[in-house]
C-alpha cells in the first residue's frame, strides 16, 4: 500500500462474514503514541512502533495493520456477507475500570 491509496479496514472474518470498520485513505505509517491508544483497532501493541494510519470516510482515524484494497478483499471473500462495525458505538460500549 502507498499513502493515498483507498483501503478497507477489516476487524476480522469468519466462514460467513467479513467485519469491517470502514473505507478510507491510507495516510502512511505513524507512531500512535499514548494519546491515540483509543484509535488502535486490534489488541494491545507497542504505541512507539509505527503503524498504518487510515483516515476513514466518516472522518475517524484508526491505526490498523488489517487493511485491504477493496478489490483484493472482494477477490478473497467473493461470497461473504460484509458487516460494518461502527467505531463510535464500539467506543461507547467499552467500560473504563478506574
Amino acid at each position: 500500500m502507498n499513502p493515498g491509496d483507498r483501503v478497507v479496514v477489516v476487524k476480522g472474518y469468519d466462514t460467513d462474514a467479513v467485519y469491517f470498520y470502514g473505507y478510507g485513505v491510507y495516510e502512511g505509517d505513524f507512531c500512535p503514541g499514548a494519546v491515540a491508544s483509543h484509535l488502535i483497532a486490534k489488541g494491545s501493541i507497542n504505541l512507539a512502533i509505527p503503524m498504518p494510519r487510515i483516515h476513514l470516510d466518516n472522518g475517524e482515524k484508526i491505526y490498523s495493520r488489517s487493511m485491504w484494497s477493496p478489490g483484493a478483499l472482494l477477490d478473497k471473500f467473493p461470497l461473504s456477507c460484509f458487516i460494518h462495525v461502527d467505531l463510535s458505538m464500539l467506543y461507547k460500549s467499552i467500560r473504563r475500570i478506574p
